[in-house]
């Protein structure tokens, strides 16, 4: 019976590293949550932070959010520790206090969806004033 069951695994992983960023860290959760393309997971890595970040990240219940706390070890660590979790045919990443428009993994996926000898792709910034 259990090889009948198909497990559904994400098209897209997204690696989201965080280190004290509780302040930005919601923001940037709730503009993955709110894409158009929703086939996706949200690996957060809590790299040993001191401040709310652990409180903000538990405030989310949304099943496509994987949450794990690692000793700080720094970016390419927490980095690392995404990739090797990643479920997706494809993976991206957004830093923590970092905010993505609402078709920015929409763009992404149509990209190397639609273009089998590309193997990367990026999007645009946009710098908002303080």
């Amino acid at each position: 019976m259990l090889d009948l069951l198909q497990i559904h695994k994400p098209h897209l992983s997204i690696i989201l590293p965080t280190y004290n960023r509780a302040n930005f860290l919601g923001q940037a959760i709730e503009s993955v949550l709110e894409q158009s393309f929703t086939d996706f997971e949200i690996i957060v890595i809590n790299d040993g932070s001191t401040d709310a970040s652990e409180e903000v990240i538990n405030s989310y219940r949304d099943s496509r959010i994987v949450y794990v706390r690692q000793p700080n070890q720094g970016e390419y660590s927490a980095t690392n520790t995404g990739l090797r979790m990643a479920q997706g045919q494809l993976v991206t990443w957004i830093h923590s206090d970092d905010i993505m428009t609402p078709q920015s993994l929409s763009a992404r996926v149509t990209c190397l969806n639609d273009n089998r000898e590309v193997d990367f792709c990026h999007g645009d910034i946009a710098v908002s004033g303080q």
